[in-house]
């Protein structure tokens, strides 16, 4: 989102992700863009010190917190303690999936610390791997939690 976030922005999406994790090409920097009020501004980390999420949501008033990396329930729960006075950004939990492997009994201890999930294809690097994983895999989805399809 560092080249086009106007020209997203002018598609009116319902989210608008800007990427926290240095080693990515697409890592953010510089001063955030204004935006519609009806796009929420996601920050996309990776295994992040709490303290560095802490910071970029207050920075940037991020309306949401997108992890992609080992982030465990515990981590969520103190991040979610950590930001209550900064508006409360909805938490979404990352999880990669390769073909049609995936045991979503891994879901359970992350029921009361997220807001969605996102399923995304496991790859080299987290996120944006340009290819699908096999979506039927879905149809086994044991939650009511909304989530995200990448």
């Amino acid at each position: 989102m560092n080249h086009n976030t106007e020209a997203v922005a002018a598609l009116l999406p319902d989210y608008l992700g800007f990427i926290f994790w240095t080693p990515s090409s697409r890592a953010f920097t510089g001063t955030m863009p204004v935006l519609p009020k009806t796009i929420k501004k996601v920050g996309v980390f990776v295994d992040a010190p709490l303290e560095t999420v802490q910071e970029k949501v207050q920075q940037y008033g991020l309306d949401a917190v997108q992890l992609h990396g080992q982030e465990s329930p515990e981590y969520c729960q103190a991040l979610l303690h950590n930001l209550k006075g900064y508006g409360n950004p909805e938490l979404i939990k990352v999880f990669s999936i390769k073909g049609n492997d995936f045991d979503f009994s891994t879901l359970s201890a992350y029921e009361t610390v997220c807001d969605y999930y996102l399923f995304d294809t496991k790859g080299a690097l987290p996120g944006g791997n340009g290819y699908t994983f096999d979506w039927t895999i879905l149809e086994e989805y044991p939650s009511t939690k909304p989530y995200f399809l990448s």
